[in-house]
């Protein structure tokens, strides 16, 4: 059926649009491996675990962090949450590590395994009650400047300044460098040397901003303009 002139141009730019969310996501979920599965050569150096205080209608508060280095801990250990300028001490939080070793061919080494017991006597964050809705993001940092990092977090707890979660996370160890750009070049992204880099694919900031990561997208979006033609999508 024959499309008029308005309709073809309301296509194009909707068709540009879902181009520019797929892109979008595929950087992020690249970036997101990168991260959390590319860490061999440098070494997982510590865990930080941010202790925050959850509010569905502003952005969370900050209650204090834990900065714990990631080596076995022969059951659990306390460790002093403090206000990270002002070294205050806001409380105390039980966490354990341990080391699985992964079977031999797998594609992971091992994983370190992050057991959040709970916290106590935190400080509570509210004007008038003092309560919080505490919940842990725990943060895994690389040794050499902080370059790779990831975060995942536990659930919230509702007003209560001595949460239980006990969670554990994995902070996995892979077998080989070279996941991501195999993976990609399976399929049809071809990564150039180097791409892999923490130019390309940078820590991601605290409510990060478009700009922040201009330049690496740029790069991202060359790479699949390369390999992908969308022309004969349309």
């Amino acid at each position: 059926a024959h499309i008029c002139k308005s309709d073809q141009e309301d296509r194009a730019k909707f068709w540009e649009y879902y181009k520019q969310g797929i892109d979008k996501l595929a950087y992020e979920a690249a970036r997101l491996y990168y991260h959390w599965f590319n860490n061999i050569q440098q070494v997982w150096e510590s865990v930080v675990l941010w202790v925050m205080d959850y509010d569905s209608q502003t952005g969370d508060d900050l209650i204090g962090a834990a900065r714990v280095p990631l080596k076995p801990t022969n059951g659990n250990t306390v460790a002093e949450v403090k206000v990270p300028r002002s070294g205050e001490v806001v409380g105390n939080i039980t966490y354990n590590i341990e080391y699985w070793t992964a079977p031999e061919g797998s594609r992971l080494k091992g994983s370190w395994k992050v057991h959040l017991e709970g916290a106590a006597d935190l400080k509570g964050q509210g004007l008038i009650n003092k309560s919080a809705d505490p919940y842990v993001k725990v943060t895994a940092v690389s040794g050499r400047d902080g370059e790779q990092q990831f975060s995942q977090r536990t659930r919230v707890i509702q007003k209560n300044l001595s949460p239980s979660w006990n969670e554990t996370f994995d902070i996995p160890i892979p077998s080989s460098t070279n996941m991501l750009s195999e993976g990609l070049e399976r399929s049809g992204v071809h990564v150039a040397e180097g791409m892999e880099t923490r130019k390309m694919f940078p820590v991601k900031k605290h409510k990060e901003k478009s700009e922040d990561v201009a330049e690496s997208y740029a790069e991202w979006l060359k790479a699949l303009n390369k390999t992908i033609d969308f022309s004969s999508f349309i």
